[in-house]
Protein backbone atom coordinates (compact mmCIF):
# COMPACT_ATOMS: atom_id res chain seq x y z
CA UNK A 1 0.00 0.00 0.00
CA UNK A 2 1.42 3.33 -1.00
CA UNK A 3 1.52 6.04 1.66
CA UNK A 4 0.03 9.28 0.43
CA UNK A 5 2.57 11.95 -0.20
CA UNK A 6 0.87 14.20 2.34
CA UNK A 7 1.54 11.60 5.08
CA UNK A 8 5.13 10.85 4.17
CA UNK A 9 7.81 12.12 6.59
CA UNK A 10 9.14 15.28 5.11
CA UNK A 11 12.83 16.17 5.37
CA UNK A 12 12.78 19.74 6.53
CA UNK A 13 16.14 21.51 6.71
CA UNK A 14 16.83 22.87 10.18
CA UNK A 15 16.27 26.55 10.67
CA UNK A 16 19.67 28.15 11.06
CA UNK A 17 20.19 29.66 14.50
CA UNK A 18 20.68 33.34 14.40
CA UNK A 19 24.06 34.19 15.84
CA UNK A 20 23.63 36.53 18.73
CA UNK A 21 26.07 39.40 18.63
CA UNK A 22 28.53 39.67 21.47
CA UNK A 23 27.84 42.70 23.66
CA UNK A 24 31.35 44.01 23.00
CA UNK A 25 30.42 44.52 19.35
CA UNK A 26 27.96 47.27 20.22
CA UNK A 27 30.48 50.03 21.01
CA UNK A 28 29.34 53.48 21.91
CA UNK A 29 32.32 55.31 20.40
CA UNK A 30 35.12 54.78 17.85
CA UNK A 31 37.51 54.17 20.76
CA UNK A 32 35.19 51.53 22.21
CA UNK A 33 34.87 49.91 18.78
CA UNK A 34 38.64 49.61 18.47
CA UNK A 35 38.88 48.08 21.93
CA UNK A 36 36.03 45.69 21.17
CA UNK A 37 37.73 44.43 18.03
CA UNK A 38 40.97 43.94 19.92
CA UNK A 39 39.25 42.16 22.79
CA UNK A 40 37.46 39.87 20.34
CA UNK A 41 40.81 38.67 18.97
CA UNK A 42 41.52 36.49 21.96
CA UNK A 43 44.82 34.63 21.58
CA UNK A 44 44.64 30.88 21.44
CA UNK A 45 46.47 29.44 24.41
CA UNK A 46 48.70 26.52 23.48
CA UNK A 47 47.81 23.28 25.22
CA UNK A 48 51.35 21.85 25.33
CA UNK A 49 53.52 22.31 28.40
CA UNK A 50 55.30 25.66 28.36
CA UNK A 51 58.73 23.99 28.49
CA UNK A 52 57.92 21.95 25.37
CA UNK A 53 56.81 25.03 23.45
CA UNK A 54 59.74 27.29 24.05
CA UNK A 55 62.76 25.62 25.61
CA UNK A 56 64.36 24.71 22.27
CA UNK A 57 63.44 27.86 20.40
CA UNK A 58 66.11 29.49 18.27
CA UNK A 59 66.19 31.69 15.21
CA UNK A 60 62.61 31.95 13.96
CA UNK A 61 59.21 30.77 15.12
CA UNK A 62 55.67 31.07 13.79
CA UNK A 63 52.99 31.84 16.34
CA UNK A 64 49.34 32.89 16.29
CA UNK A 65 48.99 36.27 17.97
CA UNK A 66 45.42 37.50 18.45
CA UNK A 67 44.34 35.31 15.57
CA UNK A 68 47.06 36.57 13.21
CA UNK A 69 49.76 34.20 12.05
CA UNK A 70 53.06 35.96 12.69
CA UNK A 71 56.64 35.03 11.89
CA UNK A 72 58.89 35.85 14.81
CA UNK A 73 62.60 36.52 14.55
CA UNK A 74 64.65 36.55 17.72
CA UNK A 75 66.58 39.78 18.19
CA UNK A 76 67.58 39.42 21.83
CA UNK A 77 67.89 36.98 24.71
CA UNK A 78 68.30 37.75 28.38
CA UNK A 79 68.78 35.42 31.31
CA UNK A 80 65.06 34.63 31.46
CA UNK A 81 63.49 36.08 28.36
CA UNK A 82 63.55 36.00 24.55
CA UNK A 83 62.68 39.10 22.53
CA UNK A 84 61.27 38.78 19.01
CA UNK A 85 60.47 41.13 16.16
CA UNK A 86 57.54 40.04 14.00
CA UNK A 87 56.24 39.99 10.47
CA UNK A 88 52.62 39.32 9.53
CA UNK A 89 50.24 39.84 6.62
CA UNK A 90 47.92 42.02 8.69
CA UNK A 91 48.17 44.16 11.81
CA UNK A 92 48.31 42.25 15.08
CA UNK A 93 46.65 45.15 16.90
CA UNK A 94 44.28 47.69 15.35
CA UNK A 95 46.03 50.80 14.02
CA UNK A 96 49.44 49.77 15.39
CA UNK A 97 52.17 48.87 12.89
CA UNK A 98 53.72 45.46 13.49
CA UNK A 99 57.23 46.87 13.24
CA UNK A 100 56.54 48.95 16.34
CA UNK A 101 55.82 45.82 18.41
CA UNK A 102 57.94 43.18 20.07
CA UNK A 103 56.96 39.80 21.49
CA UNK A 104 58.72 38.84 24.71
CA UNK A 105 58.35 35.57 26.55
CA UNK A 106 60.20 33.57 29.14
CA UNK A 107 62.12 30.61 27.82
CA UNK A 108 62.32 27.18 29.39
CA UNK A 109 66.05 26.74 28.88
CA UNK A 110 66.61 27.25 32.60
CA UNK A 111 65.98 23.98 34.39
CA UNK A 112 62.53 23.54 35.84
CA UNK A 113 61.05 26.62 34.21
CA UNK A 114 57.42 25.61 34.04
CA UNK A 115 53.93 26.99 34.32
CA UNK A 116 54.26 27.95 38.00
CA UNK A 117 57.41 30.00 37.55
CA UNK A 118 55.97 31.50 34.39
CA UNK A 119 52.93 32.75 36.30
CA UNK A 120 55.07 34.09 39.15
CA UNK A 121 57.49 35.94 36.89
CA UNK A 122 54.74 37.37 34.69
CA UNK A 123 52.81 38.64 37.71
CA UNK A 124 55.91 40.20 39.22
CA UNK A 125 56.85 41.94 35.96
CA UNK A 126 53.33 43.33 35.64
CA UNK A 127 53.41 44.68 39.21
CA UNK A 128 56.78 46.36 38.53
CA UNK A 129 55.36 47.81 35.29
CA UNK A 130 52.25 49.17 37.03
CA UNK A 131 54.40 50.71 39.77
CA UNK A 132 56.56 52.49 37.20
CA UNK A 133 53.42 53.82 35.52
CA UNK A 134 52.06 55.06 38.84
CA UNK A 135 55.30 57.03 39.34
CA UNK A 136 54.91 58.59 35.87
CA UNK A 137 58.11 57.01 34.63
CA UNK A 138 58.37 56.53 30.85
CA UNK A 139 57.96 52.82 30.15
CA UNK A 140 57.53 50.66 27.07
CA UNK A 141 53.80 49.98 26.87
CA UNK A 142 52.71 46.40 27.48
CA UNK A 143 49.77 46.22 25.08
CA UNK A 144 48.42 42.97 26.52
CA UNK A 145 48.95 43.77 30.20
CA UNK A 146 45.37 42.69 30.98
CA UNK A 147 45.75 39.27 29.35
CA UNK A 148 49.50 38.52 29.60
CA UNK A 149 48.99 35.79 32.20
CA UNK A 150 46.64 33.94 29.84
CA UNK A 151 48.63 34.78 26.70
CA UNK A 152 51.89 33.64 28.31
CA UNK A 153 53.86 36.32 26.52
CA UNK A 154 54.19 40.10 26.49
CA UNK A 155 53.27 42.17 23.44
CA UNK A 156 55.21 45.38 23.96
CA UNK A 157 56.05 48.70 22.40
CA UNK A 158 59.34 48.66 20.51
CA UNK A 159 61.66 51.48 21.63
CA UNK A 160 63.99 52.13 18.70
CA UNK A 161 67.15 53.83 19.93
CA UNK A 162 69.98 53.16 22.36
CA UNK A 163 70.74 55.71 25.05
CA UNK A 164 73.85 57.84 24.69
CA UNK A 165 76.36 58.87 27.28
CA UNK A 166 76.83 61.49 28.58
CA UNK A 167 73.91 63.16 26.75
CA UNK A 168 71.19 61.10 28.45
CA UNK A 169 72.70 60.74 31.89
CA UNK A 170 70.37 63.22 33.60
CA UNK A 171 67.33 61.43 32.19
CA UNK A 172 68.66 58.12 33.50
CA UNK A 173 69.31 59.74 36.87
CA UNK A 174 65.58 60.43 37.19
CA UNK A 175 64.92 56.68 37.22
CA UNK A 176 67.45 56.12 40.02
CA UNK A 177 65.97 59.04 41.94
CA UNK A 178 62.42 57.68 41.60
CA UNK A 179 63.53 54.20 42.69
CA UNK A 180 65.28 55.41 45.84
CA UNK A 181 62.70 58.05 46.77
CA UNK A 182 59.88 55.51 46.53
CA UNK A 183 61.82 52.47 47.77
CA UNK A 184 61.10 50.44 44.62
CA UNK A 185 63.66 48.29 42.87
CA UNK A 186 63.74 48.70 39.07
CA UNK A 187 66.20 46.84 36.87
CA UNK A 188 68.02 49.95 35.64
CA UNK A 189 70.72 48.09 33.74
CA UNK A 190 71.94 50.08 30.70
CA UNK A 191 70.43 47.50 28.34
CA UNK A 192 66.99 48.04 29.91
CA UNK A 193 66.77 51.73 29.03
CA UNK A 194 66.26 52.97 25.46
CA UNK A 195 65.05 56.12 23.70
CA UNK A 196 61.92 56.92 21.77
CA UNK A 197 62.03 58.97 18.57
CA UNK A 198 61.41 62.13 20.61
CA UNK A 199 64.41 61.41 22.84
CA UNK A 200 62.46 60.16 25.86
CA UNK A 201 64.53 57.67 27.86
CA UNK A 202 62.25 54.70 28.50
CA UNK A 203 62.37 51.63 30.75
CA UNK A 204 61.81 48.52 28.64
CA UNK A 205 62.16 45.63 31.08
CA UNK A 206 60.63 44.82 34.44
CA UNK A 207 61.69 42.82 37.47
CA UNK A 208 60.69 39.13 37.43
CA UNK A 209 61.37 38.50 41.11
CA UNK A 210 60.17 40.58 44.03
CA UNK A 211 63.11 42.48 45.50
CA UNK A 212 62.65 44.11 48.91
CA UNK A 213 64.15 47.59 48.81
CA UNK A 214 66.43 47.21 51.81
CA UNK A 215 69.57 49.32 51.60
CA UNK A 216 71.39 47.68 54.47
CA UNK A 217 74.90 46.51 53.67
CA UNK A 218 74.95 43.03 52.17
CA UNK A 219 71.24 42.94 51.36
CA UNK A 220 70.14 41.53 48.02
CA UNK A 221 68.97 44.98 46.95
CA UNK A 222 72.32 46.57 47.84
CA UNK A 223 74.20 43.88 45.88
CA UNK A 224 71.97 44.39 42.85
CA UNK A 225 72.38 48.17 42.94
CA UNK A 226 76.16 47.76 43.09
CA UNK A 227 75.98 45.46 40.06
CA UNK A 228 73.86 48.02 38.17
CA UNK A 229 76.37 50.77 38.94
CA UNK A 230 79.19 48.54 37.75
CA UNK A 231 77.45 48.13 34.40
CA UNK A 232 76.94 51.90 34.15
CA UNK A 233 80.55 52.63 35.11
CA UNK A 234 81.69 50.40 32.27
CA UNK A 235 79.93 52.70 29.83
CA UNK A 236 82.94 54.92 30.38
CA UNK A 237 86.17 54.08 28.57
CA UNK A 238 88.30 54.83 31.63
CA UNK A 239 87.92 54.80 35.39
CA UNK A 240 87.71 58.59 35.37
CA UNK A 241 84.78 58.51 32.92
CA UNK A 242 83.11 55.68 34.79
CA UNK A 243 83.46 57.58 38.06
CA UNK A 244 81.77 60.63 36.56
CA UNK A 245 78.87 58.53 35.27
CA UNK A 246 78.29 56.88 38.64
CA UNK A 247 78.61 60.18 40.47
CA UNK A 248 75.96 61.84 38.31
CA UNK A 249 73.59 58.85 38.47
CA UNK A 250 73.68 58.74 42.26
CA UNK A 251 73.67 62.48 42.97
CA UNK A 252 71.37 63.33 45.89
CA UNK A 253 70.48 59.70 46.68
CA UNK A 254 72.20 59.52 50.06
CA UNK A 255 69.18 61.15 51.71
CA UNK A 256 67.14 58.19 50.45
CA UNK A 257 69.49 55.52 51.81
CA UNK A 258 72.18 55.27 49.13
CA UNK A 259 75.54 54.15 50.52
CA UNK A 260 78.53 55.79 48.75
CA UNK A 261 80.48 52.59 49.36
CA UNK A 262 78.35 50.92 46.69
CA UNK A 263 79.68 53.36 44.12
CA UNK A 264 83.24 52.67 45.21
CA UNK A 265 82.65 48.90 45.09
CA UNK A 266 81.21 49.27 41.58
CA UNK A 267 84.24 51.17 40.35
CA UNK A 268 86.57 48.60 41.89
CA UNK A 269 84.72 45.81 40.09
CA UNK A 270 84.34 47.53 36.70
CA UNK A 271 86.60 46.83 33.73
CA UNK A 272 87.45 49.75 31.48
CA UNK A 273 88.57 49.51 27.86
CA UNK A 274 91.26 52.17 28.29
CA UNK A 275 92.72 50.95 31.57
CA UNK A 276 96.48 51.17 31.59
CA UNK A 277 98.07 47.75 31.55
CA UNK A 278 101.24 47.71 33.58
CA UNK A 279 104.17 46.08 31.70
CA UNK A 280 105.55 42.92 33.21
CA UNK A 281 108.97 43.28 34.81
Amino acid sequence: MTTPVSLQKQSVPPTPMKKRPHPSFVPQSPEAKTMALWTAKKPKVESSPYETLFQTISGEKTLSLYGVKAKLERIGQGYFMHTFAMKAETEILPDIANDTLLVKFYHGAKGGFGENRLSTYTSSSLRNYETALSLNLPVAQIHNADTALQDRYFLVERIPHEIEMPQDIEKVHQFFKAAFANKVYFDLHPSNLRKREDGTVTLIDFVEEKINFKTSSGSECACRITALLTAWAERGASRAEGEQIVKRLTAGLEEHGFDPQWAEDALQTAHFSQETIQPKT
